[in-house]
């Protein structure tokens, strides 16, 4: 296919009950792919990137600035590169996996990252939760779900959450650190 390349690209997300434009755009394509058709060869980079969530009640919950992302397809495997900045917070990513992301591996960095910002994504999936703190993480999580008796995850993690804190709205469950 080639090399896509999009310079200073906006997206807005807006989230509302049961999903957002975002999704409205993509499911039909998904729905529309054969499930056993082999993947493309294709180079995506994208540029000085803004992507902007908005919650509900149209208030900018998350601004996420992407220097640069590059994504990588091949028949074989896809690498992702990103740099850039959520809410301000330095983020870099880079990771690898099989076509299908049965395994593979991601490798993220961040510092001093606001998690109340994901608050509005995290009720999508879970509605009594609540997320605050802040998190300062070298993490790299590896997967292997190609041969269902072998199946593993890992997490290694050299970060630190700076007060932390999911917890559900009804008290039944937390996690602090």
């Amino acid at each position: 296919m080639g090399t896509i390349e999009l310079v200073s690209p906006v997206l807005k997300v807006r989230l509302r009950e049961g999903g957002s434009n975002l999704e409205d755009l993509i499911n039909p394509i998904l729905a529309a792919q054969e499930p056993s058709a082999e993947a493309s060869d294709m180079r995506l980079v994208l540029q000085n990137g803004i992507v902007e969530i908005y919650d509900p009640s149209e208030r900018l919950v998350n601004k996420t600035m992407l220097e640069e992302l590059t994504l990588q397809t091949s028949s074989e495997k896809t690498n992702l590169e990103l740099k850039g900045t959520v809410n301000e917070a330095p983020l870099e990513v880079t990771g690898e996996f099989d076509p299908a992301y049965n395994s593979g591996s991601v490798h993220w960095q961040t510092e001093h990252l606001n998690l109340a910002s994901y608050q509005p994504l995290l009720s999508r999936w879970q509605p009594a939760s609540r997320i605050a703190g802040w998190l300062t993480v070298d993490q790299t999580c590896a997967w292997d779900n190609s041969t269902p008796a072998h199946s593993r995850s890992e997490w290694s993690t050299g970060g630190r959450g700076a007060g932390v804190a999911i917890a559900r709205s009804d008290g039944r469950g937390s996690l602090t650190t």
